[in-house]
């Protein structure tokens, strides 16, 4: 919840409109729908990139096989048009959380990564839509681990620091 509050915070102060004393005299007009950054949702850019290997995601079973890879993206694109419906139509409800998908189960081993890996693949590939994936698995790191990120910090890090800048936790993909 700190770490949504502070991105808050971060987010209020980038989109914050100028002062009164620093606009100008003439009023400017409004940014042309198509003017607004489609990342509207993220006032974060990554200052890492880092390339995906999907092989071994799909070795260490965080991504479909070759042969089922088309199977499992159609039945992710079922999973992922109503849901997208479903986050826009609570468009308005105060606090803008009509962004958050959480994946969670109450067991271990019930697919919460395979899920919420597969999902941001997909969700990924439509236009204008930028997705952050969080390793919230504080056990198992298994979705950091096998991206390659290893010991680098993370959400537990942002919550213990609270003078860490959280944007230097997001990476960029390929």
């Amino acid at each position: 919840q700190k770490a949504i509050e502070k991105l808050q915070v971060q987010a209020r102060q980038v989109v914050a409109p100028p002062s009164p004393s620093s606009a100008t005299a003439e009023p400017s007009a409004p940014p042309a729908p198509d003017a607004v950054a489609p990342a509207a949702y993220s006032p974060f850019l990554p200052r890492q990139t880092l390339t995906v290997d999907r092989a071994a995601l799909s070795r260490a079973g965080l991504l479909p096989s070759e042969t089922d890879a088309r199977r499992v993206a159609e039945q992710f694109r079922r999973i992922k048009r109503p849901l997208m419906r479903s986050l826009a139509d609570r468009a308005g409800e105060g606090l803008d959380r009509r962004h958050l998908v959480l994946v969670a189960s109450a067991l271990s081993g019930e697919g919460k990564t395979f899920t919420a890996t597969n999902l941001a693949f997909s969700l990924a590939l439509e236009r204008d839509i930028g997705v952050l994936l969080i390793d919230a698995g504080v056990a198992k790191p298994q979705l950091s681990r096998e991206m390659g990120l290893g010991s680098a910090p993370g959400l537990l890090d942002a919550l213990e620091d609270p003078t860490l800048d959280v944007e230097s936790l997001i990476h960029g993909t390929d």
